[in-house]
């Protein structure tokens, strides 16, 4: 097997501040498998800025590793052992690890380990913005009968932010599953004022309302509002193996977990190989949260995996979160994925997540000295 590493720069249509950091462009690594049979096979690696551990620097590095050790080696091998190869002793560096899996996954197509039987998934959609634009993208998703919206909450005044969401659920009406999304904006107190401010008002769930997760039970028990959590899982150190992602789901905490309506999951931000089914065995085992899929902003080839992804580990009736995508002004793919309509193809997806636009990339080439994979 060999491989091949590309580095891509994308533009934002409206400047992102998350955590007090601003991009205006995308950037991220793709990395190509190239099988003994000519199978190909893409991944993408986009550290995250501000919520990422990894640099891109960290993950060239990695993944200069990585190709040095399937060099010379049969496609089985190196996936019944890409968890040893793309860590070598190392910390798995999530994106590494996502990007790795996903292009693995897209060699070996329909006769995976995940089971990819579903033909296509829902979508929510993401209401985000001022609250103009907010209101006039709801109705917009009206008109188009989409069935599932995230609103984002939590910057402004509380009643401000409780109004908005009564305009939105008034819009929306109740064919759309509203989501909502505070991104731990608020102590306890300011919680339960705005959820008794939008009492009456049905949502699936709210995405990490809370500065301090340990109070999330004490919220849900005060305000009956269902949480679902996010940056929560992102927080648990470093995993190596799916079964260490487990021990903690399942450890001292056990009750912030299960209690939650929804785990939120960006592999981008977490991953080791195999986790996917093993967090969807996990929730149908124990009758808990729903397993969400959500992107961080990927480029096409990662969207297109989380797609993969929504259809093997998610219930059917469970919107997965990809609306990122929507912000990326140009994209690695020769066709950009059709992704507006409230549900995904998945067979047309993955299609379509072969096709790379090479002008959109850069090479990157081994260091002098190696003699990996990556050529």
């Amino acid at each position: 097997m060999n491989a091949e590493l590309y580095q891509y720069t994308l533009p934002l249509r409206h400047p992102l501040t998350q955590k007090g950091k601003t991009i205006t462009e995308r950037t991220g690594l793709l990395l190509k498998l190239i099988d003994e049979d000519g199978a190909v096979g893409w991944g993408d690696a986009a550290p995250l800025p501000g919520f990422s551990r990894e640099t891109l620097e960290q993950c060239i590095d990695s993944f200069f590793g990585f190709a040095e050790s399937i060099r010379n080696r049969e496609y089985f091998e190196v996936f019944q052992e890409r968890a040893h190869l793309s860590s070598e002793n190392k910390e798995v560096l999530p994106s590494v690890s996502f990007a790795i899996e996903s292009a693995l996954q897209a060699i070996l197509g329909h006769e995976d380990e995940f089971n990819t039987s579903a033909s296509s998934i829902e979508l929510s959609a993401l209401l985000s913005g001022d609250a103009e634009s907010i209101l006039k993208k709801a109705r917009t998703l009206r008109e188009r009968k989409i069935r599932c919206a995230k609103l984002k909450v939590g910057r402004g005044e509380v009643q401000d932010e409780a109004g908005l969401v009564v305009s939105v659920s008034k819009i929306l009406g109740t064919e759309c599953l509203l989501r909502l999304d505070a991104n731990r904006a608020w102590s306890l107190e300011e919680a339960k004022i705005f959820a008794k401010a939008i009492s009456g008002i049905s949502i699936e769930y709210i995405e990490e309302p809370l500065r301090n997760p340990d109070e999330l039970d004490s919220f849900h028990a005060t305000t009956g509002m269902p949480y679902a959590l996010d940056e929560t899982l992102y927080e648990m150190p470093p995993p190596t193996m799916a079964k260490e992602v487990l021990n903690i789901l399942l450890g001292e905490r056990r009750a912030l977990w299960f209690n939650a309506a929804a785990w939120v999951w960006k592999p981008t931000l977490l991953h080791v190989p195999m986790l996917g089914p093993a967090l969807q065995g996990l929730v149908q085992d124990e009758f808990g949260p729903k397993l969400v899929i959500s992107a961080a902003f990927e480029s096409g080839v990662g969207i297109a995996a989380l797609v993969k992804y929504a259809a093997s580990c998610m219930d059917s009736d469970v919107a997965a979160g990809l609306d990122t995508y929507a912000w990326l002004e140009e994209d690695v793919l020769l066709s950009p994925l059709p992704l507006s309509g409230g549900h995904a193809d998945v067979p047309a997806i993955c299609t379509l997540a072969g096709q790379i636009d090479m002008s959109r990339l850069e090479p990157i080439p081994m260091p002098p000295g190696c003699h990996g994979g990556i050529r």
